[in-house]
């Protein structure tokens, strides 16, 4: 693989020169091509030939800079407004949300004009701001305060979404308060705060004696059975042993601990009541001080499409798109959310997070069952969910929501990207206008971040000891999961593996769907690449949902056949070279949109290091040989150990006691 890898470099400087050669001297100092152009069979194959000409584009366009006072980056890639192009939105298929997009024929993307055989670029631009901060990063006992955070990002700025004074008077951007203010807002914040604590202490407090009153209660109930028990015969000595030890492992008794339902005494109940009543009173209070969704609707007064956030293990990103005379109001606000943030109506989305969780996980049909799975499988933190448990949640008032915040969101976390028409000059002036100045609370300014990739310091996604096959019964089953341990993506298998899963699992013309589909043993079969990440070590994952009357355990056998018949094997000529097109028409595709593109530059650059990234991949995959995938694939599938297989039976169906139930 060393050497592929050597091969896939080599071929990212080619299409790096390729750009130079093109005569863009804005590129041409930034482009890191100083190795010697290789032999021209590179690009004599028509598909390597048009992603050179990709790359040569993008070379030419895209302008990055970071703000020197904070490492805060910025990437711009200008398509500007033709004559031609009326304004015009539509879907985009790199996001889910409607965004303005360009309409072109299925040729090459246009960057700085109108596409080949299209009508021009539309005066809209689209920005995505990527947060070097998921859930990945949140400490013990505070899983969901990313998620969390990304709701509460959309609740307003020290001058916006408020009918009272502002909350951080004298921050940035702030001014005078809204006409007909007369809220003490921050006051109605803090009394909220208060009467949190007051029930959370209360909670706890509770929880502590019935933790001390259940232990005391087992310490009996195992004296007596001890003293009660024949010393000769060890089969009864013990019934607590079996039950307790059938309920641990993989960090499920930790979990079981700090969420199940404890008894509450009378008084407990009327104090934990009372309590609750208080901090909805509050809260409420709280609220009338608010202009609820104010944030929002300002923005869509002024023309925004696709205003959203997403959260992930590795990374938060916030994005929309607005014509391109709003930029500026665009940077105004955004530096608001992140240098000036009122957390407003923190308890009441709460409640709106735990109704997510119902509908998202507890009545889906797998997710509870899904999420048990990967917090067995997974050792390190992609084995949490992003939306977190419910009792760590439940912890998060305003002042653990603002700590993290301060430590997490500062400005060399932040990497924007910025498509459509808008000149890099502008973007330039008004990042310096509007972040310029913002510093990390603590500390001198932050160095510019380094590459986020940090697989290869990273602990492994595998746990001590590979867990055992974990079987459920579940009203959404049946289903058979087989997680397979997998580097990160800065490892020199990473494209490797990404081609493999395509082979598995990329349409109809795929492993999995010919061996599985078609012969019906499965209604479908896949494998994600890497779930739920790559940015660490992580699985990649072959899934299947049996047909009627199939045995799980005959899919589960496909499954593994499938795996290592290319582990074995690697992949043939004609599969590599449909991964290699499927990988370009997907990079084309999301290249045609302003959104899509400014996801592109904005998520490698954060992760990466680098926006060159998206060529440095594709170029990997290009010089990609079936020997190579056979390679990684054997690492992955066949090394021995290396996975973890989880099977939801039916709900009506018997589970087998040999097998580890998961609860």
């Amino acid at each position: 693989m060393k050497a592929t890898r050597r091969s896939a470099l080599l071929s990212a400087a080619t299409l790096l020169q390729a750009a130079s050669a093109a005569g863009a001297s804005a590129a041409s100092a930034k482009a890191p091509a100083t190795t010697p152009t290789p032999s021209p069979t590179v690009v004599t194959d028509p598909g390597a030939a048009r992603t050179a000409a990709f790359a040569a584009a993008l070379e030419k366009h895209v302008v990055e800079f970071t703000l020197q006072s904070n490492g805060m980056r910025f990437i711009v890639l200008e398509r500007p407004a033709t004559a031609a192009s009326p304004l015009r939105y539509s879907s985009s298929s790199s996001s889910s949300s409607s965004s303005p997009s360009v309409s072109s024929s299925p040729s090459l993307p246009s960057f700085g004009g109108a596409p080949e055989g299209g009508t021009g670029n539309a005066p809209v631009v689209s920005m995505v701001t990527y947060a070097a901060v998921g859930a990945f990063d949140e400490p013990e006992g505070s899983t969901g305060i990313a998620h969390l955070l990304e709701h509460m990002a959309f609740k307003g700025t020290a001058v916006l979404g408020g009918r009272g004074r502002p909350a951080a008077a004298g921050a940035a951007g702030a001014g005078p308060a809204s006409a007909g203010s007369g809220y003490d807002e921050e006051a109605l914040l803090a009394a909220a705060d208060d009467a949190f604590y007051e029930l959370r202490r209360l909670k706890d407090e509770a929880r502590r004696r019935a933790a001390a009153a259940a232990a005391e209660a087992a310490e009996s109930r195992l004296g007596a059975s001890s003293a009660a028990a024949p010393s000769s015969d060890s089969s009864s000595a013990s019934p607590s042993s079996s039950s307790s030890s059938s309920s641990s492992g993989g960090g499920a008794s930790t979990m079981a601990t700090t969420s199940a339902p404890f008894s509450l005494t009378s008084k407990q109940k009327q104090a934990i009541a009372a309590a609750e009543a208080r901090l909805d009173a509050a809260a409420a209070a709280a609220g009338r001080a608010a202009q609820p969704n104010a944030y929002g609707a300002l923005l869509s007064r002024e023309g925004a499409l696709g205003l959203n956030a997403s959260t992930s293990h590795d990374a938060t990103r916030y994005y929309v798109s607005l014509p391109s005379n709003k930029l500026e109001l665009w940077f105004a606000m955004e530096a608001g959310r992140f240098r000036a943030p009122v957390w407003r109506e923190l308890y009441t989305e709460k409640k709106v997070v735990a109704e997510e969780r119902r509908a998202r996980v507890e009545a889906a049909p797998l997710g509870t069952f899904q999420q048990k799975f990967f917090r067995r499988a997974l050792a390190n933190n992609y084995g949490r969910p992003v939306i977190g448990s419910e009792s760590d949640v439940d912890r998060v008032g305003r002042a653990e929501l603002d700590g993290f915040f301060r430590a997490r969101y500062v400005p060399s976390a932040l990497t924007v990207a910025v498509v459509g028409d808008a000149p890099a000059s502008r973007v330039r002036q008004l990042a310096e206008k509007y972040f310029g100045d913002w510093r990390a609370d603590a500390g001198p300014p932050a160095p510019v971040a380094p590459p986020r990739l940090v697989g290869s310091a990273a602990p492994t996604a595998r746990p001590l000891a590979p867990p055992e096959r974990l079987v459920a019964a579940e009203r959404g089953g049946p289903l058979v999961l087989k997680a397979f341990y997998r580097p990160a993506g800065d490892s020199p298998d990473a494209v490797a593996v990404d081609a493999a899963a395509d082979v598995l699992s990329g349409g109809r013309s795929s492993r999995l769907y010919k061996s599985l589909v078609l012969p019906r043993l499965a209604l479908s079969a896949g494998c994600a690449a890497a779930v739920p990440g790559d940015l660490r070590p992580s699985a990649s994952l072959l899934s299947a949902v049996p047909a009627p009357g199939v045995d799980l355990e005959a899919v589960d056998e496909a499954l593994t056949r499938a795996a290592l018949a290319l582990a074995a094997d690697g992949p043939s000529a004609k599969e590599l070279e449909r991964t290699r097109k499927g990988a370009r028409a997907a990079l084309y595709a999301a290249a045609r949109s302003n959104h899509g593109m400014a996801s592109l530059l904005a998520t490698n650059a954060g992760e990466r290091g680098t926006w060159r990234a998206l060529l440095t991949d594709l170029a990997a995959l290009e010089g990609l040989r079936a020997a190579d995938v056979e390679a990684a694939a054997g690492r992955v599938f066949a090394a021995d150990g290396n996975g973890a297989t989880a099977w939801a039976r039916p709900a009506a169906e018997r589970v087998d006691f040999a097998d580890v139930l998961i609860s």
